[in-house]
Order: C-alpha cells, then structure tokens, then sequence
C-alpha cells in the first residue's frame, strides 16, 4: 500500500478540468500557447484581446472593433502622426486652403503636405500622406470647390485631419452644404514687402504683396491645354527689380509706368531663379506712389520664355510614366476605376473608362556647361513627335534607353523646363 501510495500521479492545475466561463481564456496559460479568442470576435489579434495576460500594454485595440490588428492607434510618433480612424465624422465637405509644396518627413522615408479645410464652421488644419490625392487638393483649391473626402484618419491628438491612400476625395454636391468659399486669413498679406527681401528671404509658394512699378511688359501668349493667356512683366520698387507673371484677366489691368499694389503674389522659381505670379487670389490696385513713379524704367532683367542649348547626353532618365487621361479635358485621370465609367477629378464629367486615352511623360536630368544640374520633362507631343506615332506603342524601358543613346541634342524649354523643341544634332 505504501509503494502504491508514493507511485499515485499528482494532481497539477494542467489536468484539472476547466471551470472558467464559455469563450473566457485559461487564467493562466502557458507562455507558448495563444491567448485563446472570443467568439464574437473573429479575426481580431490574439495580442490584444485578452484582458486577464498580466503582460498586455495599455496600447490594446478595443474589442469593440472586429479586425483591428494589435498595434495601437493610439501612439504617437515623433517622425509622422499615427493617424485614427474618425468614427464621429465619416465624411466631411470643406473647402481646401493653403495646399503646401511636397515636404520630406523626418525620417526621410515619406513626401508630405500640409492644408487647411474650411468647413460649415471651423477651419482645420489637415495633412496629405498621399502624392495622388495632393494633386486632387491643389486642383480642388485652384478652383474653389468644396470637396468631401470620405475615409478620413486623425492625428493621435485628434487635432489635425489626416489623408491618405485610402481616402476618397470627390465634389460635393450643392445639395449636400450651404457654406461659400471664403479667403483663408493666411493666405492674404496687406503688408507690402520690398523685392529684394522676398528674392533673398522667401521661400517657394510664399505668398507676398507688392507695392511696385511695372516697367517692362511682353505681349501675352497663350500656353498649356487650356489654352490661358500669359504675359511677362518686371517690376520695380526702391530696392530691386522682379520678373512677374500675369495670368488671364489680369494681364488687362495693367500699363506700362504706372504703379499698382498687389496683394497675394505667389513666389515661384524659374531656372533657379525667384519670380512673382498672379494667382486666382491676387489683386491689383492702382496707386499713384511718387517715390516708384520717378523710378527709370531701366533694369528690366531678360525674361526671355525659352532658351535653347546644346546638351553632349543626357545623365539620366528620372522618371517615364504612363497614365490614363479624360477624353473631355485631356488631364490626367488620377482616381481611375477600373469599371465601365469613371468620373475625371478634373472636369467632374463621368466617362466611359474604355474612351480614355493612354498619356506619357518623361523627366531627363543633365549636367549644364557652368556644371549646374538641370532637369527638363518632356510631354506626349515631344515623345510621341521624335520617338514614335502614339502612345500606346511606347514601351517604357525602350524609351529610356533611346533617351540615354542620344548624343549632342538641341534642347529647347521654357521657364518651367518643359521641352518646346527638341532636334538632334550632327554627332
């Protein structure tokens, strides 16, 4: 009896039948093994659902939300706002505001933007993780539409707005809000700015005011697809002299010698060099200013629209792309659905998705004679003029390669360093 009695197996608390509640976990189980899952919550993580693991952070996603992976969406990041999902607003109508060039973040890993979105009540600032949807966002500001953007994210915080690939950006219907448009304070400066301070201080798509003299004006041309008018200007102040850009009606409201004050100036850069220009904001008031009359009318830099010269090859082809574009307008569809119509982010017109036709352009970049690095972009007319009939026979790799072979070519581009012309010389 005593060697039966010392050979009898000990009860241990793995072979001790279960008495916990139905769909409750184990309260102690072992390290290797999952943490068992509720039911009624199929596909969510095991890391963060069951409470009684001594070792689950505070950063567990609420069992409340079925599917949620166990990283939190809470946490903060110093490099880039860990946004959350907006479930007390799903969808939101604003104007857009202040669309800012693309920024690097910190981390050096992401191309960002920042804006402002002007809603029924409140201005909010907002961020664009997304390359696609920015452009949508600067075409949406141009134009002064009121947006809803669907599938909206928020920062940690809760204090900014954060767009992303998977946001949904389309026109609001006029049924859908009651608010107009309304110039962002910010974008408005009333305090003139000398030229020489915003040729040495200020940044790309600064927005500035001048009080100035217009001395040198060049007949207006017209440009780009939509066929807009443009015309070069320089003006004057007691401090430098500036090349400024007139766009449209504004080309009309003013002379040559006479002195005005414009307000919200866009500071662009041409060929490395700071220019001013008009934007749909931009007013133009005449003022009769002695000191700026009596300026001379000399100075007026060249401010030719192309330059031509001889590149030996070019270095690299940075980028060729291909792209669908509406049959209407002619731009890039950005959104495409791959479904029997889609609506073109530009005009807002719906098309059949088989009509829109193939577009391509390429970005080359080479080393100029004084050793500066100079990249041009070619569009669909240049390529498909030297290179071959349309479009669609174009093959990416095959064009890159054609582009680098080329030796000793004319290349003719406007400011923008967009090619005009393009003529292969004699090697």
């Amino acid at each position: 009896m005593k060697k039966a009695k010392e050979t009898k197996p000990k009860k241990t608390a793995t072979s001790r039948p279960s008495h916990s509640l139905p769909g409750t976990s184990s309260p102690s189980p072992p390290a290797s093994s999952p943490a068992s899952l509720s039911a009624s919550l199929p596909g969510t993580s095991s890391a963060s659902l069951s409470a009684s693991i001594p070792e689950t952070s505070s950063a567990s996603v609420s069992a409340s939300s079925p599917g949620t992976s166990s990283a939190s969406l809470s946490a903060s990041s110093p490099l880039k706002p860990s946004p959350s999902l907006s479930t007390s607003s799903p969808s939101l109508i604003a104007y857009v505001h202040n669309v800012s060039p693309p920024k690097r973040n910190r981390n050096d890993t992401m191309n960002y933007c920042s804006f402002n979105l002007q809603t029924s009540n409140e201005d909010q600032e907002a961020l664009c993780f997304s390359n696609a949807k920015r452009m949508l966002l600067v075409e949406s500001e141009k134009n002064r539409r009121a947006v809803k953007l669907t599938q909206l994210a928020k920062t940690s915080d809760n204090k900014k707005i954060i767009v992303n690939d998977m946001t949904k950006i389309q026109s609001a219907e006029q049924s859908e809000y009651s608010f107009q448009y309304r110039d962002s304070p910010s974008l408005t400066s009333n305090k003139p700015t000398d030229l020489k301070r915003i040729a040495e201080h200020s940044d790309e798509f600064d927005t500035v005011s001048v009080s100035v003299k217009l001395v040198h004006l060049e007949p207006p041309r017209t440009v780009g697809q939509k066929k807009l008018r443009l015309a070069k200007a320089a003006v004057k102040d007691l401090s430098d002299v500036m090349e400024l850009e007139l766009w449209e009606n504004l080309i009309d409201k003013v002379q040559t010698g006479n002195t005005y004050l414009i307000h919200n100036l866009s500071v662009r850069l041409r060929r490395g060099k700071k220019v001013l220009g008009t934007t749909k904001s931009t007013i133009i008031r005449a003022t009769n200013d002695q000191q700026l009359l009596h300026l001379s009318n000399d100075g007026a830099t060249n401010i030719s629209s192309s330059k031509t010269i001889t590149v030996e090859q070019f270095d690299s082809v940075d980028r060729v792309e291909k792209f669908k574009k509406c049959v209407k307008c002619h731009k890039k569809v950005i959104q495409i659905a791959y479904t029997l119509t889609t609506q073109c982010d530009h005009c807002k017109r719906t098309i059949r998705t088989a009509d829109c036709r193939d577009g391509i352009w390429a970005k080359v970049s080479f080393t100029a004679a004084d050793g500066e690095p100079v990249t041009l972009v070619m569009f669909e007319e240049i390529i498909t003029t030297h290179f071959t009939n349309t479009q669609e026979d174009i093959d990416i790799q095959s064009l890159s390669q054609t582009l680098l072979s080329l030796k000793n070519i004319n290349v003719t581009f406007d400011d923008n360093n967009i090619v005009t012309d393009l003529n292969f010389a004699p090697a």
